[in-house]
């Protein structure tokens, strides 16, 4: 049986350095990803033989299921996945399971069932897209920035440091929880930035601030794993035209560095008006996960 436990905050560099050893590009593989939300999918996880599983509780139906094992042997550490859903009296669920992953499965096992959900797929950009907003397509993007930039002239980045947490909290509570909505997910989504502004230092994102006329405007957070920059927050005054486009477009060009190709910006949730603005960037993917029972 393997020895599941609670994904704690304390955990956050131990996950990390797993994550970072076997890169991937979908969100459900990062620090970020398998933290922030740990209330909310009850997430745990154990360590067998130099793999690392995912328990995950479904919002669906409260069932038990798993990321596809990370690390080691796959055929191995699917075998022990399955001694264990066989000792708990569990159908054997992977959920978040990626195309590649999924062409993976079909050599190991027989499936019972593959299940999408296009609310859960993540939003996969081409780095250089995003860091120079070239072309017709960006007409929109361009134009917010060049009026943010006519209209608050003394504006100005900086990337976030510890000192800077309280004056974050403050412009979250005020002026940018602009997205709360009635639905359980954007509730706790709330809770997880707050969090993160409140543990910053524990959880090791990388951050960068926008200010107009000396106040914070906009900000941003995330982190880097293998090729890809993942964006877990984007927060922006809707009073200020344009500084939710002047930070997507900032954050890439300060942290897309060298060896970094893709940008993952999550998943919309099923929320139909961040479904459009992010459609609006124009992923160069989209990356769909599965709800695969094993059988």
């Amino acid at each position: 049986m393997l020895a599941f436990q609670l994904v704690g905050l304390e955990d956050t560099e131990f996950l990390r350095s797993h994550f970072d050893a076997f890169p991937g590009r979908s969100s459900d593989f990062t620090a970020g990803g398998a933290v922030m939300w740990r209330s909310y999918f009850g997430t745990r996880y154990a360590l067998h033989e130099d793999s690392l599983f995912l328990q995950y509780r479904l919002l669906e139906d409260g069932r038990t299921a798993f990321n596809m094992p990370l690390g080691g042997d796959a055929a191995g550490a699917l075998r022990a996945l399955e001694a264990h859903c066989a000792g708990e009296g569990i159908p054997m669920l992977l959920c978040s399971v990626t195309e590649e992953e999924l062409a993976l499965l079909r050599t190991l096992h027989s499936l019972r069932s593959v299940t999408g959900n296009p609310n859960w797929s993540d939003y996969l950009y081409l780095a250089e897209d995003l860091r120079t907003l070239a072309g017709r397509r960006y007409n929109g993007q361009r134009n917010h920035i060049n009026y943010f930039r006519r209209a608050y002239p003394g504006y100005r980045f900086e990337e976030t440091r510890p000192a800077d947490m309280e004056e974050l909290l403050s412009f979250y509570r005020h002026s940018g929880r602009v997205d709360i909505k009635d639905s359980d997910y954007f509730q706790m989504e709330q809770e997880t930035v707050f969090e993160v502004l409140e543990h910053y230092e524990q959880y090791g994102f990388f951050g960068c601030i926008l200010r107009a006329n000396d106040s914070i405007v906009a900000f941003s957070m995330g982190e880097t794993v293998g090729d890809t920059l993942f964006v877990h927050i984007e927060k922006a005054n809707p009073q200020y035209r344009g500084a939710y486009q002047m930070m997507v477009h900032e954050f890439v060009r300060r942290f897309a560095g060298p060896g970094v190709t893709y940008v993952n910006r999550e998943e919309d949730c099923g929320d139909e008006g961040l479904r459009r603005s992010k459609l609006s960037y124009h992923p160069c993917r989209m990356l769909d996960k599965y709800l695969v029972e094993v059988g």
